[in-house]
C-alpha cells in the first residue's frame, strides 16, 4: 500500500457572475436569471436573497435562508411580501463551497395605481356647477380654452389627456379619443413627474374630435414607473 495522497486544493470561486432582471415591476413576482462565465459547472449551486424576499423553494430573505439551488440559467420567479426599492443578491457556490461574488439587481416593485388630482381649473363660464366641474364652453374666441393642473399621487413617467365616455374610463378603452393639437391642446408626453408634483394643461375646444353640444369629460391618465396606468 503506498504510504503517500494524492488530493487537489480548489481555492478558486466560480467567475464572470450576472444577474438579470427588471428595474421596475407592477407585481411582487419577478423574473431572475443568473449565471457565470465558468465552462464547466459541475456540482455547482446557486442562491437568490434579499430583504423582504419571500423565503420558499426558490429564494429566501437572507443567504442562509435561501434554499440552495442546482445550478442553471433559467429564468427563476422571485417573490417579495411588500412593494417598494428591493436589492436582489445571487451567488454561485462550486462543488467544495467557494463562493462567487455577488451579483445584485436593484428594483422597484409598485402593485399600487397612481391617481390624479385636479385643480386650479380656468377657462369656463359658471365653473362647478354640479356634474360641470369646468363650467360651460363654445368654439369662440375667449370662450374655448380649458386651463387645469394636474397632481399624481406618486412618481409616473408618462402622462395623457383623452376624452372619454365616462368618468371611471380607462385607459385603455377603445372609445377614448385623443384631442388635436392644432391650436395649442396639450395631450401627454413621456416625462417624469414627482409625487405631489404639478403639470398644467391647456385645451382649446377647437381641438376636439368633431365637437358637438353637450356634456364633455376629459380625464388625464398617468402611468407609474411600473408601467400601470392610472384608473380613478
Amino acid at each position: 500500500m503506498a504510504s503517500f495522497l494524492n488530493f487537489y486544493l480548489d481555492l478558486q470561486a466560480p467567475a464572470g457572475i450576472t444577474l438579470s432582471a427588471p428595474a421596475s415591476s407592477g407585481t411582487l413576482t419577478v423574473s431572475a436569471t443568473g449565471n457565470t462565465s465558468d465552462v464547466d459547472k459541475t456540482g455547482y449551486t446557486m442562491k437568490f436573497w434579499g430583504t423582504d424576499v419571500v423565503t420558499n423553494s426558490v429564494a429566501g430573505a437572507t443567504e442562509a435562508t435561501a434554499p440552495p439551488l442546482p445550478f442553471d440559467n433559467n429564468p427563476h420567479t422571485v417573490t417579495f411580501a411588500t412593494e417598494g426599492s428591493k436589492t436582489l443578491r445571487f451567488a454561485v457556490y462550486d462543488s467544495v463551497g467557494n463562493k462567487s461574488t455577488e451579483a445584485t439587481a436593484a428594483i422597484n416593485i409598485v402593485t399600487s395605481l397612481p391617481s390624479i388630482t385636479i385643480d386650479q381649473i380656468t377657462g369656463g363660464v359658471n365653473p362647478n356647477l354640479p356634474g360641470n366641474d369646468a363650467g360651460r364652453f363654445s368654439l369662440n374666441t375667449g370662450f374655448r380654452t380649458l386651463s387645469f393642473r394636474f397632481s399624481p399621487s406618486m412618481e409616473v413617467t408618462e402622462w395623457r389627456i383623452r376624452r372619454v365616455q365616462s368618468s371611471g374610463a380607462l385607459f385603455t378603452d377603445v372609445a377614448n379619443e385623443v384631442p388635436g393639437t392644432t391650436n395649442g391642446t396639450t395631450v401627454g408626453a413621456v416625462e417624469t413627474i414627482a409625487a405631489g408634483g404639478f403639470k398644467n394643461v391647456t385645451i382649446d375646444m377647437r381641438d376636439l374630435p368633431t365637437p358637438t353640444t353637450g356634456a364633455k369629460i376629459i380625464k388625464v391618465f398617468v402611468k407609474n414607473v411600473a408601467g400601470n396606468w392610472s384608473e380613478a
